[in-house]
């Protein structure tokens, strides 16, 4: 390539090598994007075939990765483009107009595609659509439930079993944890598996491979080889510890390497050994400090072999019933995910997991699906394989074939940067192929372009040991250290005060220090950012701006408290996501509102809506209302009581107006539109920005409404799905993140996790809460591929047996996730680019307690940061790090003292300080845009059916509703007996006419929330007319219908001709649009098309045809009409039907003439109502 940019001796190796296969490891910060870019520019440089861009595969870890690695590409190709000599200007051009269908996505686009063009081998619909994660997770949970319902319907053994030992509800969340899991596990490996043959395959991992593993473990612990250094350099006193000492020292290596049949005999004596009791006593020490090292030594040693020793022969029949109970729950867990997988494939849709299990299956059920893919594969580029999984792995396997080895694949990945295991990322998966490629391809990437000297010292120095095995050193491409040192800080912050305990005040604490030091180096005139200047090109230091600023947390459980600080110090700052959406006390109240109207009875929902923003209802009023009723809601269905205050009285009444017109619309507007609804009625919005973090909670607020729409726009959930989403995600403190509230672009300080920082750089890093406990490692049930299914045992008379399949699967599981503990600190550090702090709120006492704050105690002094020294063989810990390599830190020993006088910035006012405001300030005139405006009376754009029938009615002189009289049944009201009516209407929509048996249950649905009394009276009146419909023969006519639409919603755009046009607003030229809903429109078996509107009710069942047809004519005429244009012809029939104690079908005969004088009546009612009425005449 013409104006090819220079590249390091690592970079050049890794661009251009071809004959072997590539396995880079690629260190932070160490340039692997621009490597992967230039790789994949050579790969199509002039003089390579024209067709290559569309046979190179690019994939990427995420959205954003791709855009980034495609964008960079192109702004290459323009730049070639621009500079190269004139016969390759075509080449460029065709490279540039190929790139936006470029093959660079994420992995589970690129499987959608491969599924889609393989749709038939797969299986699939080709046109599938994707469930998102939320709308994925509610749908298993009613797979979960309607599954194990079937298995007890069935009284499957397996599944009655489970109910039994767990519980219905336990069942359900052990089977909603495991069936996601199915990528782990093979399920036909079990299908022959007995419970005897499990238990043996379990118990002989714990005793050949668990057993050992936690003995070695033991002696390796840096606890042991200290205890075995003391043992070696301090010979004691007495002659009984003399003797103690030499047992051990010499007896301690088999922990490693001593055979299996001696292991309890071993354990027995490593325990009496390890004792300072009967072997004198402290005068016998001359040095007391080795004394009390030994103690504890000797402590830690007794404790940890004796919780071994108590299990190195479990009773078999532990065993056996762990592994009865795996193969049980396995089986059921199985029946759920084939059902769940079934509901998806008819409803044609796939979850994430599933683009690559689907993907995985077809290339290992169709060899010749796989060739195809593979074939159109010459070069296939993988970034961030470390933090893949197993199944991504074959993927890219089956791509490769046999040029797995041969230079086809070109990998990246980091080691010490896979962080993702609660995605499932193994950087086994990373080792395991990079150690198959040729010695000659795996390949280093250490020169690091992001850092000053300063921070790579310190990074090397902390995780040179700590991940011995497979790291790399990062070496600086600039080895000049421009920002002022030292670049490294503790800020450790205690409080003052030995009474403030606690994790929260110690927090508080850290973060006031914090919001101090980034107010210090704001304004402190310091250069210490070294930056690319924009004006002349040149990178020189400049002082700190808010925006190189980023404070980084493992979790942001806590992240208000630190939040709170910076507003203190007039901070402004950006917080990136969150994973506390579900715990904001403004989605407890719109949960509670949800609840509320799916169930009325539901009180303490009620209660909630009430104390909260939407009616803010006092305790002292909710009192006082539900003093002289039964329940809460038998109070808000009443009038208050009289000895309210009047303001109470009013707050109370509206309450109740809302929360009944909100029920009353809660099947007829989406779920979003109801909640806005809410909003509009209560001001609930504007409520939230007068509180603490009020934008926040607005966001919050409207991505909650934006999932429900996403929610419902599925189809596949009603209000009481939601529901059951919200109530299960804030029990289950579900990981949503925080709604955004500013840019993330914007100049100001950035809080986010470290997993969010990935792949992201800045000048000045602040890493917090450092000594936050590590959690313990997940509990909850697990598909192990070689045990089934693990999970705790159910409790036997109250006690819970120990299930030794899932103890080991634990204990590995905190062993892996400890490592990765180490390496989720080593992304945070080599985040930052200029200055780096470490920031941790310590007790009174100082004492640490995480992970973290050892792995630095053991490398530094944590209260002067000079390099760690042995406390007894008087060593530093960094070993042979040369003086120069050893980073200068200062640690903070005070809270940082302002020294600067700053400039209060004017802050926004809140709601409730408006007031104030308007009464101190000067009235000014309006703006233009704020002067009134005239509405223009013929400028309606959509009318309804009903809006047409009812000035048709006045234009025709004639009644809309019929007043004859009719006799009801059982002394209806008038009111009782329109409800008749509207309920049976409601049934008849959601029946099928071959499912009579669900008659009952939509009839039940539909009265749920009606009155008692309104139940017991019409119940059987629907039920009895609901009975005729499917005793109909117009029923036996749908039944075999070949086609039937119902609720068949329409927009039929009416053009204004004519006179009426003449005479109408001559500015507007668009036609109205009507609106309305036909009840049914199906094509019999002969092939006939029949419009049908159904009417329900007794006042109908008494009319007689004639006048039926008078009055419903010009409706059924609009619906013709409608239904001439959707089935290109007019329907073969056209009716009524009338449902009471038989159903009537009443015909109609619209032919051409009668159509044509309801086209003029409908031109003539949409003319008048387009007329000003005398109100706006006036105007």
């Amino acid at each position: 390539m013409s104006n090819e940019p220079k590249y390091t001796d690592q970079q050049a190796a890794a661009i251009n090598r071809r004959d072997v296969s590539i396995a880079l490891s690629a260190g932070a910060g160490c340039g692997k994007t621009f490597v992967l870019t230039q790789r994949f520019l050579k790969l199509i440089e002039p003089g390579t075939p024209s067709d290559r861009l569309n046979h190179i595969v690019a994939i990427t870890f995420t959205e954003r990765a791709a855009r980034e690695m495609r964008d960079r590409i192109r702004e290459t190709c323009l730049e070639q483009l621009r500079n190269c000599p004139v016969e390759e200007v075509v080449h460029w051009q065709a490279v540039i107009r190929g790139l936006d269908s470029a093959r660079i996505s994420t992995i589970h686009s690129f499987c959608t595609s491969i599924l889609r063009t393989h749709a038939v081998s797969a299986n699939l619909d080709p046109h599938f659509g994707l469930l998102e994660q939320g709308t994925s997770d509610a749908f298993l949970r009613k797979v979960v439930r309607e599954a194990v319902h079937e298995l007890l319907k069935q009284e499957n053994d397996d599944g009655m079993q489970m109910v039994y030992q767990y519980g219905l509800e336990k069942t359900y969340e052990l089977l909603i944890t495991l069936v996601p899991q199915q990528f782990r596990i093979e399920f036909d490996h079990f299908a022959e598996m007995t419970a005897e043959k499990l238990s043996v395959q379990i118990r002989e991992f714990w005793s050949q491979t668990f057993i050992p593993l936690q003995l070695e473990e033991i002696a390796n612990s840096e606890s042991t080889q200290f205890l075995i250094k003391l043992m070696n350099e301090y010979q004691p006193a007495h002659p009984k510890m003399r003797e103690r000492f030499q047992v051990l020292k010499s007896r301690l290596p088999e922990l490693k390497n001593g055979a299996e049949q001696n292991r309890s005999e071993l354990l027995a004596t490593l325990i009496s050994h390890a004792k300072i009791q009967g072997a004198g006593t402290k005068k016998d020490w001359d040095d007391l400090d080795v004394y009390e090292q030994v103690k504890n030594g000797f402590e830690f040693l007794r404790k940890a072999l004796g919780k071994i020793y108590e299990d190195l022969a479990p009773d078999a029949s532990r065993f056996l019933l762990a592994a009865e109970t795996s193969l049980m729950v396995l089986r059921v867990a199985e029946f759920v995910a084939k059902r769940y997988q079934q509901s998806k494939s008819e409803k044609g849709l796939l979850d994430f997991d599933d683009l690559l299990l689907q993907t995985r299956d077809l290339f290992r059920r169709d060899p010749h699906a796989r060739q195809r893919a593979a074939a159109g594969i010459q070069f296939l580029m993988v970034d961030e394989f470390q933090d893949t999984d197993p199944v991504q792995s074959e993927i890219v396997r089956a791509l490769c074939g046999k040029e797995l080895l041969t230079g086809k694949l070109f990998l990246v990945g980091d080691a010490k940067q896979s962080i993702y295991r609660f995605r499932r990322a193994d950087p086994e998966v990373f080792h395991q192929l990079r150690m198959e490629i040729p010695e000659a391809g795996r390949l280093p990437l250490s020169t690091n372009f992001r850092s000053q000297p300063a921070i790579l010292n310190f990074t090397n120095c902390l995780f040179s040991s700590a991940m011995e095995h497979y790291y790399e050193p990062l070496m600086p491409f600039d080895k000049k250290q421009h920002s002022p040192t030292p670049g490294i800080e503790f800020l450790f912050a205690s409080p003052d005060d030995p009474e403030l305990k606690g994790a929260e005040a110690v927090r508080e604490t850290e973060a006031e220090w914090i919001a101090a030091r980034v107010r210090q180096l704001l304004d402190d005139e310091t250069p210490r950012v070294w930056a690319k200047n924009s004006q002349t090109g040149e990178r020189e230091l400049r002082r700190v701006e808010p925006g190189d600023i980023c404070i980084l947390f493992r979790a942001l459980s806590n992240v208000s408290l630190y939040e709170k600080a910076l507003q203190k110090q007039d901070l402004d700052y950006y917080l990136v996501g969150g994973r506390a959406f579900y715990a904001q006390q403004e989605i407890y109240d719109v949960s509670n509102l949800c609840q509320y109207l799916d169930n009325p009875d539901d009180e303490l929902s009620l209660l909630g809506i009430l104390r909260s923003p939407f009616f803010s209802l006092s305790d002292d009023t909710i009192y006082s209302i539900v003093r002289n009723a039964e329940t809460l809601a038998e109070a808000m269905r009443t009038l208050p009581p009289d000895e309210l205050q009047p303001e109470q009285k009013r707050q109370v009444l509206y309450a109740q107006s809302v929360l009944a017109e909100l029920h009353s619309k809660k099947d007829r507007l989406s779920l979003a539109e109801l909640l806005n609804l809410a909003l509009e009625r209560t001001g609930y919005d504007a409520a939230l920005l007068n509180e603490f973090l009020g934008e926040r909670k607005i966001a919050n607020l409207r991505k909650l409404i934006e999932l429900a729409r996403n929610f419902e726009s599925t189809g596949l959930f009603t209000l009481k799905d939601f529901v059951q989403r919200i109530r299960d995600s804030i029990l289950e403190e579900s990981k949503e993140e925080l709604a955004a509230t500013l840019p993330e672009t914007s100049d100001v300080i950035r809080l986010m996790t470290i997993h969010q920082s990935k792949g992201l750089e800045f000048p000045i890093v602040i890493v917090a809460d450092l000594d936050r406990k590590s959690h313990g490692g997940s509990k909850a049930p697990f598909l192990h591929p070689e045990w089934g299914a693990l999970l705790s045992l159910p409790a036997e008379r109250g006690v819970v047996p120990e299930n030794y399949a899932f103890k080991m699967h634990h204990a590995l599981e905190q062993k892996a996730n400890e490592e990765e503990t180490v390496r989720l600190l080593y992304v945070a550090v080599t985040r930052a680019a200029d200055y780096l702090i470490l920031s941790a709120g310590l007790p009174y006492d100082r004492k640490h307690q995480s992970p973290w704050m050892k792995l630095l105690a053991r490398h530094f002094d944590l209260s002067t940061g000079t390099p760690a020294v042995d406390p007894y063989l008087g060593k530093i810990s960094l070993g042979t790090t040369s003086a120069d390599q050893i980073p200068r830190i200062h640690v903070h020993q005070v809270k940082p003292q302002l020294t600067f006088k700053r400039v209060q910035k004017r802050k926004e006012l809140k709601p409730s300080q408006f007031l104030q405001a308007l009464e101190q300030a000067t009235p000014e005139a309006l703006p233009m845009t704020y002067a009134p405006f005239h509405p223009d009376s013929g400028e309606r754009t959509h009318v309804s059916v009903s809006q047409l029938e009812e000035m048709d009615a006045e234009l025709q002189k004639s009644r809309i509703h019929w007043q004859g009289g009719a006799v009801t049944e059982l002394s209806l009201t008038s009111d009782e007996a329109t409800q008749l009516g509207t309920l049976t209407h409601a049934v008849i929509e959601r029946l099928e006419p071959n499912q009579p048996g669900q008659a009952s249950e939509i009839v039940e649905s539909i009265l749920f929330d009606q009155p008692s009394q309104i139940q017991h009276r019409l119940k059987p009146l629907i039920t009895q007319q609901i009975s005729a419909w499917y005793q109909s023969d117009l029923c036996k006519i749908l039944h075999s219908a070949s086609s039937h639409y119902r609720e068949l919603d329409f927009l039929l755009q009416w053009p204004v001709t004519g006179s009426e046009a003449d005479q109408m607003d001559q500015k507007r030229n668009v036609p109205i649009t009507i609106m309305g809903t036909i009840d049914a429109l199906f094509k019999t078996a002969a092939g006939e098309w029949m419009l049908l509107d159904y009417k329900t009710g007794p006042r109908l069942a008494h009319m007689t045809d004639e006048d039926l047809t008078e009055e419903y004519e010009f409706q059924l005429g609009v619906y013709t009409l409608v239904v001439e244009q959707l089935i290109g012809g007019r329907p073969d029939a056209i009716g009524l039907a009338v449902v009471h104690d038989t159903v009537r079908v009443v015909k109609f005969d619209l032919n051409e003439t009668r159509l044509d004088e309801i086209s003029q009546r409908i031109s003539r009612a949409i003319f008048r109502l387009n007329q000003p009425t005398p109100a706006t005449e006036g105007r």
